[in-house]
């Protein structure tokens, strides 16, 4: 397990994310630099179990995953209650380039809705084209750590 902000590797400033911590939330790409809570940036990439699990929830019977509600390209992704049975909440992270790659649905991958840079563009679920738009970074990081540089700026 990596705990880990998910850069968008094309402007690793934009992160995946969510706007709330709650099951149906949109992931959508956050400018890191302007998020003040850390639970809605960090995630737990698991490359055994295939979970890509929103750290806040963790300690949460259902934790939140990241989630495609269907298989069909250009599904916006949520973070949804973790279903054990549910292969379209699995994930492989691979290749040089970062593709994060549904096993539920072969071929597709997570993708930032049409390369748009702005704070809440959605992100999709997308037929793996090889573009900036679905190439992204784990940058390992803790909660602790996050908290500890956001109260030093907003103590500075």
């Amino acid at each position: 397990m990596t705990q880990a902000i998910i850069q968008y590797a094309f402007d690793p400033n934009y992160v995946l994310g969510v706007q709330n911590v709650q099951a149906g939330s949109p992931i959508v790409i956050l400018q890191q630099s302007k998020v003040t809570n850390p639970s809605l940036i960090l995630w737990d990439v698991n490359v055994f179990n295939q979970y890509i699990t929103l750290v806040a929830s963790q300690t949460s019977p259902t934790p939140l995953v990241l989630t495609a509600p269907s298989a069909a390209a250009q599904t916006q992704l949520v973070v949804n209650n973790r279903q054990i049975a549910n292969d379209l909440q699995k994930w492989n992270f691979y290749g040089q380039q970062g593709f994060i790659s549904s096993v539920g649905a072969p071929g597709m991958v997570v993708d930032n809705k049409n390369r748009v840079l702005q704070t809440g563009n959605p992100v999709w679920l997308f037929p793996n084209n090889g573009s900036p738009a679905q190439q992204w970074i784990q940058f390992p990081v803790t909660l602790k750590a996050l908290e500890e540089d956001l109260a030093e700026l907003e103590g500075a």
